[in-house]
């Protein structure tokens, strides 16, 4: 009965994160982008009908440069939060578009092999695992030093299958030092976890200078 309580609370954790992190994201779309797309349509309208000469108004340009530098900060943070794909057209453009944008500001190559056929997830377990999708792909960014990478995600007979790899440089698993890192918040610890919470089962495969792999099943 305890551990199903943990269970059930862990849940509705995950659950009001993911409410949170999607209010914010509106929030900051909503409100932060629009108040300052606005300020910069001001610069570069004052800009436009200032009679100055155009040295003195290097201050305003680089303002409004400045502006939409913001505005995209805001929104990759936007997409970090809650992709909009995700919402509008489903998991499957989720992680590719997921996997593309972390691809092209990684420089790693990483493909996707996404077959859902007529099946359809429910929105909690697709949020579950972009998520998981996402804390694997960011985790091999930041510590593998691989050249590839692939994420497979099949979903049949109400049983999602998630394969995560990568040709990296590998760890032993069962060293002292891997636990230790796991224990300090390092790497894949939040995976299993929230895997755990969906009831699916996480096994994990790593050797020195032969990569890592996770696979995942999931109740759908």
């Amino acid at each position: 009965k305890e551990e199903q309580y943990i269970k059930i609370l862990k849940k509705k954790q995950i659950e009001t994160q993911e409410k949170e992190r999607k209010r914010i994201e509106e929030e900051l779309q909503d409100r932060m982008e629009k108040n300052i797309l606005e300020i910069n349509n001001e610069i570069k309208n004052h800009i436009r009908l200032s009679t100055a000469k155009s040295g003195e108004l290097e201050p305003l340009e680089h303002a409004s440069s400045m502006a939409i530098d913001v505005v995209d900060q805001i929104r990759e943070i936007s997409y970090n939060l809650r992709p909009a794909q995700l919402d509008k057209l489903g998991i499957k453009k989720g992680i590719e578009s997921l996997a593309g944008r972390l691809s092209a500001s990684s420089g790693i190559d990483i493909v996707t092999n996404i077959r859902l056929g007529k099946y359809k997830m429910t929105p909690s377990i697709e949020i579950n695992i972009f998520r998981i999708v996402q804390e694997g792909l960011n985790n091999i960014i930041k510590h593998s030093c691989a050249k590839s990478a692939l994420v497979n995600l099949c979903y049949k007979d109400n049983i999602v299958s998630l394969g995560i790899s990568d040709d990296g440089k590998g760890f032993n698993p069962n060293s002292s030092s891997h636990n230790k890192c796991v224990s300090m918040g390092y790497g894949l610890n939040g995976i299993p976890e929230r895997v755990k919470m969906l009831g699916g089962e996480y096994t994990l495969e790593s050797a020195i200078k032969k990569g890592t792999s996770i696979s995942i099943t999931i109740p759908g």
